[in-house]
């Protein structure tokens, strides 16, 4: 464990009485108010206007936020890990360790994702993280993303096919066991199973997101699951059907056109060429275009061309992501603040557009806009600071002080 990052009994959890944030400029994503005031009071965001001297009396801190960027705190929909944690295998203990590092990258909420696994795998990565969201944490666990139980075998990529997969019946029965807890179910709607596989836990868990992924569904099959509760398409051109001699538009084509879907997208480059995230950006109107990390364990750290297990496979850490030793590319060492800077920077997105896109974009798909994404009275204290380069510089949850990089004349404590 580096001096960075204490261990858990040494953290301080306390909410801030009050924190005002003052000066910089409010994106809620949009720009909407400069150089003005935000208070946290209770972990939650209580006031947004101009500077209150009332409020700043009340405050036990006190930020100097000018020339700065005020943002939402950051949501990452998809991701396996980072800083030498798996989601897919981690321990409650591990996934509690890595919700205080992601806020370096401002990211203020997460869903761990597990992959193909057998009951087993799945059992264990649902209790570790039913009990880590029971715990007071740095960025909030939503709760669990399933990816690789329902892939098509012609586009499984990382997602092994092993034979004594996780089934309809054991994952029923963890899902009761663990109520609440999983958020995203990925199926491969073309399956046979994948039917079974949604009615079933539809009943059991009905606030279940279903995303399409590693899917070879057809346009006309993949339209069907739209119309018949599908509402996200997981990591948008990885894995799945594409456009076919102008015919086909496979489930590419279908996520472009159908409005109303969610889209991720993974924003390292290598995954997607900038050229296609551009043009997904262009085809989906602003509140449907998700960046994702899909980030593997070895995220935050220096690429050294290590090798690390990922869904129990070997693979190298490369600076083109993980590769898996049969060559195919697998999770990305992508954080969520350089999704950001890659929409920006190498796709010619406007910040304001990119910031929704790991704000309040992943908050409406995942139905928690009425407390994520946004800067409104009432809404969390999540909020990130952001410098000119887009730097992360400061990160609160919930009233908490999660991650500092700020000069110290920029914060009165009191």
């Amino acid at each position: 464990m580096d001096k960075k990052f204490p261990k858990l009994s040494q953290r301080n959890k306390k909410v801030e009485d009050g924190i005002s944030i003052i000066g910089g400029n409010i994106y809620d994503p949009k720009p909407s108010i400069r150089n003005e005031h935000v208070f946290i009071h209770s972990g939650l965001i209580a006031y947004t206007g101009k500077i209150n001297n009332n409020l700043l009396t009340k405050s036990a801190s006190i930020i100097n936020a000018h020339g700065y960027k005020i943002c939402p705190g950051f949501i990452d929909m998809h991701t396996y890990g980072a800083y030498g944690i798996d989601t897919h295998t981690c321990t409650e203990d591990e996934l509690t360790e890595l919700s205080y590092r992601f806020p370096r990258h401002g990211v203020t909420t997460f869903l761990p994702s597990v992959g193909a696994g057998s009951k087993n795998i799945i059992k264990s990565a649902f209790q570790s993280t039913y009990r880590a969201m029971k715990k007071e944490s740095g960025a909030e666990i939503l709760g669990i993303y399933i990816e690789g139980l329902c892939a098509n075998p012609n586009k499984r990529g990382a997602q092994r096919d092993i034979g004594n997969l996780c089934s309809l019946d054991d994952l029923s029965k963890i899902i009761r066991e663990f109520p609440e807890t999983l958020k995203i179910l990925m199926l491969a709607p073309e399956l046979d199973n994948s039917a079974r596989f949604k009615s079933r836990i539809e009943k059991t868990e009905k606030n279940t997101i279903f995303a399409v992924g590693h899917s070879d569904a057809s346009y006309a099959i993949t339209i069907n699951a739209f119309n018949n509760g599908y509402n996200l398409v997981t990591h948008l051109f990885n894995a799945m059907s594409l456009f076919s001699s102008g015919r086909e538009l496979g489930v590419v084509g279908a996520a472009l056109i159908s409005k109303e879907i969610f889209v991720e997208v993974i924003l390292d480059g290598v995954h997607v060429a900038f050229e296609l995230v551009k043009l997904a950006f262009q085809a989906k109107n602003r509140g449907k275009f998700i960046s994702i990390t899909d980030s593997c364990s070895h995220a935050g750290l220096p690429i050294d061309n290590q090798e690390i297990i990922f869904l129990g496979q070997r693979a190298t850490v490369t600076n083109r992501g993980l590769i898996l030793d049969d060559g195919k590319l697998a999770a990305s060492t992508l954080t969520l603040n350089r999704a950001l800077e890659n929409l920006v920077d190498k796709c010619g997105i406007s910040f304001d557009d990119a910031l929704s896109t790991i704000t309040s974009n992943p908050a409406n798909c995942l139905g928690i806009a009425d407390r994520k994404g946004y800067i409104k009275r009432g809404h969390d204290g999540d909020i990130v600071l952001l410098n000119s380069d887009l730097s992360v510089l400061l990160t609160i949850g919930k009233g908490k002080i999660l991650y500092n990089k700020l000069p110290r004349k920029r914060i009165e404590r009191f």
